[in-house]
């Protein structure tokens, strides 16, 4: 796992490697981006507890910090690319269950 990920970040990607173990290829590198996402939040993070949570618009009026916006925008990306993965994988499951019951029922072909 790359240095710069924190706790967090680890825990959410041997979580998701220990629920869908087989995972390779396309879909690892997805959990992979999934978990910069999440790195990059709590850099992000960070910086807004550094500079705090407002900063100044172009205008002079306060605005909140971009940091901060873009750590929720990042988290949110992240938890959806993990919910695809979820799914996917659930769905996986599900088609190797009902083709291993249809062979053990005798039937064959692919429909549902």
């Amino acid at each position: 796992m790359p240095a710069h990920w924190q706790a967090r970040t680890r825990d959410i990607f041997e979580a998701v490697i220990e629920e869908i173990p087989d995972l390779q290829g396309a879909a690892l590198a997805t959990l992979f981006e999934a978990a910069e996402l999440s790195a990059a939040a709590d850099l992000l993070d960070a910086y807004a507890r550094e500079h705090g949570p407002m900063s100044v618009g172009s205008q002079g009026q306060p605005t909140v910090s971009p940091a901060m916006i873009e750590a929720r925008l990042s988290r949110t990306a992240s938890a959806a690319i993990l919910k695809s993965l979820r799914t996917d994988a659930a769905d996986t499951r599900s088609t190797k269950a009902r083709r291993a019951a249809r062979v053990r029922h005798g039937r064959t072909g692919t429909a549902s």
